[in-house]
């Protein structure tokens, strides 16, 4: 969790000023970042200031139980890198706090509904909210 702290800091310094760039000339973008933290939204937010674009910001609405049962099928496959254990799922989601009003973003929220087939009782995260990605459209600006 370090190195990912530190790496993704400086990913996001590297990135904010090409962002913004790309923004201003009137392209629009899709940022595949982590926006699961007020931190890390406050980042995308400063970059929609700064360069006056309009944005979106769709934030998957996914039950824990949901959740589980993917990354245990994505660690049985065997074909990413990275296999998460339950026990660093849970730190990784403790870090979740959804988008609050007064963030000021345009949210949009995309939900999934359990299977029948789920195993176990269906709970949403403590916080409702599974992951969150920022869209960002200049040309979508109102003036």
């Amino acid at each position: 969790m370090d190195d990912y702290g530190r790496y993704s800091a400086r990913l996001r310094a590297a990135m904010g000023p090409h962002i913004i760039d790309i923004l201003r000339q009137g392209l629009s973008i899709v940022l595949d970042f982590p926006a699961n933290t007020v931190r890390n939204r406050n980042w995308m937010r400063s970059l929609i200031d700064q360069s006056g674009a309009a944005h979106e910001l769709h934030v998957l609405d996914v039950p824990d139980t949901i959740c589980r049962r993917r990354l245990r099928e994505r660690n049985a496959g065997g074909k990413h890198p990275f296999q998460v254990s339950e026990e660093e799922y849970d730190l990784i989601a403790s870090y979740f706090a959804p988008p609050e009003p007064g963030e000021g973003f345009n949210v949009i929220i995309h939900t999934v509904a359990p299977a029948v087939d789920v195993d176990g009782p269906v709970r949403p995260r403590r916080n409702g909210v599974s992951q969150a990605g920022e869209r960002l459209k200049r040309d979508r600006k109102q003036p």
